[in-house]
């Protein structure tokens, strides 16, 4: 019996790799759209298979294509979906156009006293496709008059990449599931972007606020500005806090800096905060060329390497080691090191395992 078991795991095994083998040739040769998994179900060819209080249903799917239209003025958008890529493109006016590959309903948007609202089907789901180009089935190009001022910008996706670029908010809030986010050129009093699972590129932002937060994923800042010429009490704040992936910011400035990653590196570079916290659970946190002010670093498992634009005339400092080596510009010491000098800026370190690295202007 346990024979005939094993024969029969090791056919079906068998006949599932040549199943995918078949598929991929089928691709190379030239096949096209061979299927999409999605919040709608499989689709293939023109009908989407899925499942509904457990029966297998089957729809036809067609095409829905909103040519360009124009909006008039607007101040207020609210994009709700669910598979589509979502592209702001600069214009002289507002407009929208989109398409979307259903088989469960047809997007549509509204405008009224100068909110746009765009809305997707109501379906739940994952998305997948093989050998399908997500981009020409499900897409939305916002246009948007460059350096718009807008109210506020809310984008709630479930699946599908952001870029959005070129305007002024008082509000932006990006939701995102699963896709890549991309921000440039973007003024906002408060910027908020949540993904569950993509990689973003924020780039070129002034916001009084930035709170980032990514489940799965790399994050690349640069050239993120906080701190408002006019904001007397400058409250300008960066808050990232990552489960799982790398982050790098460069060339960005803040009143107050708050890092928080569990799996991934941290890397700085020419980045000016008057108050920084960094809390690594497994990784290292690397800063070069960093104007920074107090300084508290909590690391469980990895490196904290510091080069600082400021003299170390600038520093008293408290440094906790377990495990590792501690070097303070070139010189070498174990377990604790503690300055306390009554200076301007204070640097703390608690390091469980990894060695501590501090270099001052000199």
């Amino acid at each position: 019996m346990k024979s005939f078991k094993r024969v029969m795991y090791t056919v079906a095994g068998g006949m599932i790799l040549l199943g995918i083998i078949l598929a991929i040739v089928g691709f190379l040769l030239g096949g096209g759209g061979l299927f999409t998994i999605n919040s709608h179900g499989i689709s293939s060819n023109n009908s989407i298979i899925h499942f509904q209080h457990g029966k297998i249903m089957s729809n036809n799917y067609s095409t829905f294509k909103q040519k360009k239209i124009a909006l008039g003025n607007i101040k207020n958008i609210k994009i709700n979906t669910n598979d589509s890529n979502i592209r702001v493109i600069e214009s002289d006016s507002f407009s929208i156009e989109y398409t979307y590959l259903s088989g469960n309903g047809k997007p549509c948007h509204t405008v009224k006293d100068g909110e746009l609202i765009y809305d997707e089907p109501n379906t739940n789901g994952f998305s997948f496709s093989w050998g399908d180009d997500n981009d020409d089935n499900y897409y939305i190009n916002l246009y948007i008059p460059k350096n718009a001022s807008l109210d506020s910008f809310d984008i709630d996706s479930s699946s599908g990449d952001i870029s959005v670029s070129n305007f002024t908010a008082k509000s932006l809030s990006i939701n995102s599931s699963y896709g890549d986010v991309d921000i440039d050129n973007v003024i906002s009093t408060n910027t908020k972007v949540k993904l569950s699972s993509g990689d973003s590129e924020i780039t070129n932002i002034n916001t009084d606020v930035l709170d980032y937060n990514n489940s799965y994923g790399n994050a690349d800042f640069s050239s993120i500005n906080t701190l408002n010429p006019t904001d007397t009490n400058k409250n300008g704040k960066i808050s990232l806090t990552l489960s799982s992936g790398d982050t790098t910011i460069d060339k960005c400035t803040a009143n107050k800096l708050e890092m928080k990653n569990s799996y991934g590196d941290i890397e700085l570079s020419q980045v000016n905060a008057t108050d920084m916290t960094g809390d690594l659970s497994s990784g290292s946190i690397t800063a070069e060329n960093c104007d920074l002010g107090n300084t508290n670093i909590d690391s469980k498992y990895g490196d904290v390497t510091l080069g600082l634009s400021k003299a170390i005339s600038m520093y008293d400092y408290n440094i906790n080691c377990d495990y590792g080596d501690v070097t303070i510009d070139n010189s070498e010491y174990e377990g604790n090191v503690l300055s306390s000098n009554n200076h301007p800026n204070k640097i703390t370190i608690d390091a469980s395992s990894g060695d501590v690295d501090l270099s001052f202007l000199k």
